[in-house]
């Protein structure tokens, strides 16, 4: 029987494996995060940023399936 522990373990690493990936702005960073909040890289510009997330959509099985539509969901001004 598995426990518990393992199980959600499994589960946690399942989801972010699989999770649509978020661009956020930490600081002058921008960072790339998975649902999950597992933060998979850090760049400097969020151009950079934008070419990892789009790099993993391509590159990762089913994500762009599971994806919310690329948002940007750091700093941004408000429209008026």
């Amino acid at each position: 029987m598995i426990s518990w522990e393992r199980m959600m373990a499994a589960l946690v690493e399942m989801a972010a494996n699989a999770a649509p990936y978020k661009i956020q702005r930490r600081g002058s960073q921008f960072v790339v995060v998975n649902n999950a909040g597992m933060v998979k890289a850090t760049f400097k510009t969020r151009a950079e940023a934008l070419a990892y997330q789009r790099a993993l959509y391509r590159n990762v099985p089913g994500a762009a399936r599971r994806a919310d539509k690329t948002k940007w969901t750091g700093d941004a001004p408000k429209p008026k």
